[in-house]
């Protein structure tokens, strides 16, 4: 009886993680791309070990490593780090690969850089005039 408590409760928590990530997707494409995206999944997975997350255009499915909750020092970095990331991968939806094109559509959202920072650094690093460099 222990075990199949305990999978109901880890079982609640992914579902109501999923349908945050979905919400959270869904907010992004409208805030920033004017419902340019469609997609029929976006899920939490534990198994992506050397990748924060990954699209499959094809089957339209957005998948995120639970490992990016552990992004930053703070939830504001989390939270920032969550977001590029969904950003990202929604972009790799219309555009594959990492050229030029899809830089300029990830920066429609205003927080994708010091997502990114979070995301590859840990933390937002600007220059001295106040600008975050990209990469």
């Amino acid at each position: 009886m222990g075990n199949l408590l305990q999978d109901m409760k880890i079982e609640a928590i992914r579902l109501n993680a999923e349908g945050f990530l979905h919400d959270l997707a869904g907010d992004i494409n409208e805030d920033y791309f004017n419902l340019l995206f469609e997609w029929e999944d976006v899920k939490f997975v534990f198994g992506q070990r050397r990748i924060w997350g990954n699209c499959r255009a094809e089957s339209k499915v957005i998948r995120i490593s639970y490992k990016v909750l552990g992004a930053g020092n703070t939830v504001d970095d989390q939270q920032l780090a969550l977001e590029y990331l969904v950003t990202h991968e929604l972009c790799h939806l219309n555009i594959r690969g990492h050229g030029r094109r899809f830089w300029r559509l990830v920066d429609e959202n205003p927080i994708s850089r010091e997502g990114y920072r979070i995301l590859h650094y840990g933390y937002v690093m600007p220059y001295t005039d106040g600008s975050i460099n990209w990469r």
